[in-house]
């Protein structure tokens, strides 16, 4: 009798191991195909696949999509569309197509700032606007994010030269153009040109700036009041709004950046040198106001009796 309960638990052990090993085998051969940017195509109630090659791996749906068109509905081809985060550098963008459409493929969910652009036209953020502070942010889902269109404008430009007041060309001077919608700017080259591009048809206030220069507005005035407006049309560049900067006087050391007033950029100067010392890291010779080779209270006692100063 003992034998017999014996002999039916080694039966029942087998029987154990029998269906454990029958499980291992199924589950071998269920292949969970995942990888970065897949999901797997597993699904419950399903045949395993015989092999890896009847695999279909699934692309995740995180995309920006849509089209782009000119005022006419004409697809614009090889515009630029580019989707980022606000606190991200780093865009991901598409190219559109014959049709004059774009898909973006992106690694993650969230919100995103989409802007498109093409050479001749000007530069759009969505929805319908110049200014990356007016946007609408695409909410993109792993179901993706369609229908996210542009309509781009024909664009003018503004070019034209900056010297110094001996004629010698002015290398990465600033030029920047206000309009309504938004303001842009170029540097010039090693010639002293820049030209303004992807401008809306309408009036800009042009001015020039450098290092070592006097800010200049067109047409050679000191402030943006009494500056001539420059008219741009599009798809037409307008030429020869040129600079000519005289050299910035030397202004009190505790206006630091000698801009002529004594404010908020020059303590930031100060303070991102203060408790430096001469030879050391961070030190700024110019914000040692009383040179005294150390960066501390007593600079900032200088700036502040000076603070709101303007020459």
């Amino acid at each position: 009798m003992a034998r017999g309960r014996r002999l039916g638990k080694v039966l029942q052990i087998a029987l154990i191991c029998l269906t454990i090993g029958v499980l291992i085998g199924v589950s071998s051969a269920v292949v969970n195909a995942a990888a970065d940017g897949y999901e797997s195509n597993e699904t419950a109630g399903e045949a395993a696949p015989s092999s890896t090659d009847d695999l279909e791996l699934m692309p995740q749906a995180y995309s920006i999509s849509g089209t782009v068109t000119n005022g006419s509905g004409i697809p614009i081809v090889g515009a630029m569309v580019s989707a980022f985060k606000a606190d991200s550098i780093l865009p991901a963008y598409d190219d559109t197509g014959a049709d004059g459409s774009y898909s973006i493929s992106l690694t993650s969910s969230g919100d995103y700032l989409v802007m498109a652009q093409a050479s001749g036209f000007v530069p759009e953020y969505y929805n319908n606007v110049y200014d990356q502070n007016l946007a609408t942010e695409v909410t993109v889902t792993f179901s993706g994010s369609t229908g996210i269109d542009f309509t781009l404008g024909p664009a003018g430009s503004i070019s034209g030269v900056v010297e110094n007041e001996a004629g010698d060309p002015l290398h990465y001077a600033k030029v920047k153009a206000q309009g309504d919608d938004f303001t842009t700017y170029d540097y010039t080259g090693a010639d002293g040109t820049y030209e303004v591009n992807g401008l809306t048809p309408g009036s800009y206030v042009v001015w020039a700036q450098a290092s070592g220069y006097i800010t200049e507005y067109y047409n050679n005035v000191s402030d943006s009041s009494s500056a001539t407006p420059v008219a741009v049309a599009a798809l037409t560049d307008t030429p020869n709004v040129d600079f000519t900067l005289g050299n910035a006087p030397n202004f009190p050391r505790w206006d630091i950046n000698q801009d002529a007033e004594v404010d908020y950029k020059d303590l930031a100067m100060l303070g991102a040198a203060y408790a430096t010392a001469t030879g050391g890291p961070g030190f700024n010779p110019d914000a040692d106001l009383n040179q005294d080779g150390v960066i501390d209270y007593k600079d900032l006692s200088i700036l502040g009796a000076h603070y709101g100063e303007t020459y």
